[in-house]
Order: structure tokens, then sequence, then C-alpha cells
């Protein structure tokens, strides 16, 4: 007969910057929900991180894929306000990408990840490039969400969950 022992696992408190850790048989999860700003297996790393380096849309995401993540998909005025936090460390008005694009469908924008766009922010009269202007960038300074051709070469950030 075999006896199998469960320790609690989350007793260690594996989970960093007010996660939440769900025990497991053999094992746990953290919930990074709380842990506003951070994500990873221990909530751990940062969420978003800018990378400052001109690419073309297409090229940026691949980038952050094979970091292990995707473009920034901006869901809650919370996640806004980290991007902002983010940007608040620098005085330069930078022009970012973000995953927000209407590549497959004209005026219907989704999220590079997939998801539909819930919360964007556009600036005055964006969305308004048409068939040219096909990927969104925020504006550090502005904040606000703009359209603009996928070839053009920009910083961009990616987000980690």
């Amino acid at each position: 007969m075999k006896i199998f022992v469960d320790i609690d696992e989350c007793m260690g408190l594996p989970c960093l910057n007010g996660g939440s850790c769900i025990n497991e048989f053999g094992n746990y999860t953290c919930n990074c929900t709380s842990a506003i700003g951070f994500a990873g297996r221990n909530c751990d790393r940062d969420q978003f991180v800018i990378y400052k380096e001109f690419l073309p849309w297409a090229n940026a995401r691949q980038k952050c894929v094979d970091r292990g993540g995707d473009l920034a998909s901006i869901g809650t005025a919370a996640e806004l306000g980290i991007l902002s936090d983010l940007f608040a460390t620098s005085t330069d008005n930078m022009w970012i990408w973000i995953g927000l694009n209407d590549r497959a469908t004209e005026n219907e924008f989704v999220w590079s990840d997939g998801t539909t766009s819930v919360f964007p922010q556009w600036h005055d009269d964006e969305p308004g490039g048409g068939r040219g202007e096909n990927c969104a960038f925020i504006m550090s300074q502005v904040k606000d969400l703009y359209d603009v051709t996928c070839s053009k070469g920009l910083y961009y950030v990616c987000e980690f969950k």
C-alpha cells in the first residue's frame, strides 16, 4: 500500500509582490492578479518591459514571442497606469508599439494575443489611417493610442503573463 503525503507548498510563501498562492498536490500556482505589474511563476518579474530597439510591428511582436510574451495588451485602466509609470522614467516622448491592430479586418481592432479590444484610449481623430495604418502605438507622454503603418520602426513593449 502506497501512502502519499502532501505538504502545503504555499507555507514557504513562494508568491511575491502580493501574489496569492494556490496549493495543489505536490505543487503550487501563484495568482498574480493582485500583484499588479508582476507576472511569472512566482509573480517575480515585470509584467511589462519596454525595449528601446526600433523595429517594424511584426518584428517587434516576434521578439516579444521569442522572449516568452507578446506585444502588450492594455485591457484596464490599471494596466495603462502601470505603463504610464514605466514611461515616467523617461523624458523622451517615445512612440511604442503595442499589440493592438486591425491587420486582418479594417476597423476591427484586436490584440496580438487574439483578445478583442475593450479598452482602447484613442487620441482625437484616431484611428484614422484607413488601409495603410493597421498597427497601434502609444505615445509615452500623451498616453493615448494612435495608428500608423506597421512597417515603421518604433520601440515596443512586451507583456509577460
